[in-house]
């Protein structure tokens, strides 16, 4: 009777183990599906947060590119490159100096509108931001910008030796 009740403790005791085994698996699982969602809607509200820093942050560089050469952004057709700023346009604003005010303060709105691209772009590339968000809401309108705008980015990159724009250059070039 004793080697009995020993062998159901034993059993017992396995089970236990087994049923510990397939718990402790099922709430790995768990979690690891509850990770994949939280970080899928961190991607999301990350990518619903730059949609809606849009304006804020494109508004007053577009408007100062606007004022330098009316139409550049609104008009430029896809195959219409007269409008976009040349590679002499993109050199004087690069190389302009503190007393050539619309130059000088032109150079630091580009600037800062194409490192906000970057910030989108590396977002991307680094799968912080949602891709289907950033594809649908910002692609179009950053090629769109880099075909006005590519001419400053080779010379800063000739300037410089260096692109310091090529996550953004990089995503426009694969899209």
């Amino acid at each position: 009777m004793e080697s009995l009740t020993t062998n159901l403790t034993i059993s017992l005791a396995d089970f236990l183990k087994i049923l510990s085994l397939i718990f402790t698996a099922f709430t790995v699982l768990l979690a690891r599906k509850s990770l994949i969602e939280n970080t899928q809607w961190n991607r999301n509200q990350f990518a619903s947060q730059l949609l809606a820093n849009w304006s804020e942050q494109t508004l007053k560089h577009r408007e100062a590119i606007e004022s330098y050469k009316p139409g550049i952004i609104d008009f430029l057709d896809q195959n219409d490159l007269q409008h976009a700023l040349s590679e002499e346009e993109a050199e004087a604003i690069y190389s302009s100096r503190p007393h050539q005010k619309q130059l000088w303060n032109l150079r630091f709105h580009i600037t800062q509108i194409l490192n906000y691209f970057e910030l989108i772009a590396s977002a991307y590339h680094n799968n912080i931001a949602d891709p289907k968000i950033v594809d649908h809401s910002f692609i179009p309108a950053m090629q769109h910008y880099h075909k006005v705008l590519g001419n400053f980015i080779k010379v800063v990159e000739k300037h410089r030796g260096f692109n310091p724009w090529e996550p953004y250059t990089h995503l426009i070039i694969k899209s």
